[in-house]
């Protein structure tokens, strides 16, 4: 399994897109979108490329883009390979 990571503070919240445990980030330096699903049962979050009308499923992480930036600058996703 391979690590994916994100530096937390090159993303924005859109609020506007989001909801309850279903939260869209923009990057401001490479101009891509992330879809971050909560899945409460598992405490853990899935992260998602979202490349128009589609999600392409990048891994999970036990945190999300927005906890604890601060302290924690750089987010790892546990990356799926498919296929």
């Amino acid at each position: 399994m391979s690590i994916l990571t994100l530096i937390k503070k090159e993303f924005v919240h859109a609020k506007d897109k989001s909801s309850y445990n279903n939260n869209y980030y923009k990057n401001t330096k490479r101009n891509y979108e992330i879809f971050e699903e909560c899945d409460e049962q598992y405490e853990t979050y899935n992260f998602y490329l979202v490349r128009g009308e589609s999600r392409i499923y990048l891994g999970y992480a036990d945190e999300s883009i927005d906890d604890k930036v601060e302290e924690i600058p750089a987010l790892e996703i546990e990356f799926q390979r498919i296929g």
